[in-house]
């Protein structure tokens, strides 16, 4: 990762908009494979604040064999736009779902951990709108 200060200034401000506070203690970039019926690989940056329990992914767009962060804001879902915040214990980690080849995103391997659920995992989306 080239700069993970400026990375963090960004998270921190994630952060911020969902009413969290915290520290980025550690920032790695993760695989791994889509839940469902089709199982497809699969890049984020994963953002970890050890203390409050709290992850923020931040899906990564493949292009050859290099991955990028696409903040180009367009029509559509803005599924690579959004950070997924997760904030909990006990397999509280985030996870993307193939569904009829629609991505969604969750804080559980069992898809009721999705936003708006009453689970011991709090999901929380993030799109920050810059003019």
């Amino acid at each position: 990762m080239a700069d993970t200060i400026a990375l963090k200034k960004e998270l921190r401000k994630h952060l911020a908009a969902a009413d969290l506070k915290g520290n980025i203690d550690k920032i790695a970039i993760k695989k791994q494979l889509t839940l469902g019926i089709k199982k497809e690989e699969f890049y984020f940056i994963l953002a970890q604040d050890f203390k409050n329990n709290v992850k923020i992914a931040k899906w990564l767009r493949k292009i050859g064999n290099r991955r990028y962060i696409n903040d180009k804001l367009a029509a559509g879902d803005l599924f690579e736009q959004t950070y997924l915040i997760c904030v909990g214990k006990d397999g509280c980690n985030p996870q993307v779902f193939d569904m009829d080849s629609i991505k969604k995103r969750g804080c559980s391997e069992i898809f009721k951990c999705a936003v708006g659920s009453t689970l011991n995992c709090k999901p929380i989306k993030s799109v920050i709108f810059e003019e």
